[in-house]
């Protein structure tokens, strides 16, 4: 009679690498250097589309603003603790170091592309 395994074991291993994993990092870095060259072709259509954001949300009550960057703010901080406390009742202790790791280098990228993006110059008068 085979010998009967235990049904509390995880089916895979803490660090399974698929070909699919490759192909998906592979098609978000297409994407993101896709995205930015978009923005870098149409450099005057997104600053149109944020003059008229700015205009639209201007014209909307102030209170509602404000209650929709406290709400966003929320969510922004509420969902990763929400993760790691969830992680944590599970006790899994590699996901939080995983999702520690992505936050730091999601940080660090960010502060990267700030400090490398050249800042907007007031257009000069007077010379071409």
């Amino acid at each position: 009679m085979p010998e009967r395994v235990s049904g509390d074991e995880p089916l895979l291993a803490a660090r399974v690498h698929r070909p699919s994993d490759l192909m998906r990092l592979l098609g978000g870095l297409l994407a993101i250097g896709l995205v930015l060259a978009v923005a870098a072709f149409a450099h005057f259509t997104t600053s149109g589309l944020e003059k008229d954001i700015n205009a639209g949300a201007g014209g909307a009550p102030d209170v509602f603003v404000k209650i929709a960057g406290l709400v966003s703010s929320i969510a922004v901080l509420l969902v990763p603790v929400a993760f790691a406390v969830e992680r944590l009742i599970k006790r899994d202790g590699l996901r939080i170091a995983d999702g520690v790791l992505a936050a730091v280098l999601a940080h660090g990228v960010t502060l990267a592309t700030d400090l490398w993006s050249p800042r907007p110059r007031p257009a000069r008068s007077g010379t071409r």
